[in-house]
């Protein structure tokens, strides 16, 4: 927020995201938020599972979600 010498405030609003959320590359072993609306890929050439759930995620394909969530990808 800035104010000028007439008193005219603006206030400007900054989003940092990590370099993965641009290429949309998921890394592993570390938590992420997802949101709906985007595919996301997972590295090729790797199988990945997800705390809580025994699903194999193959790595090469896209991953979408239907509500924003944390997750963290293990390599399997």
């Amino acid at each position: 927020e800035a104010t000028d010498q007439a008193g005219h405030t603006v206030t400007y609003t900054i989003t940092v995201a990590s370099p993965w959320v641009e290429k949309g590359v998921i890394p592993f072993g570390m938590p992420v938020r997802l949101t709906p609306g985007k595919g996301y890929s997972i590295p090729a050439g790797k199988e990945f599972t997800i705390d809580g759930d025994d699903t194999v995620y193959v790595g090469g394909n896209k991953v979408y979600v239907d509500k924003e969530v944390n997750i963290t990808f293990t390599e399997k």
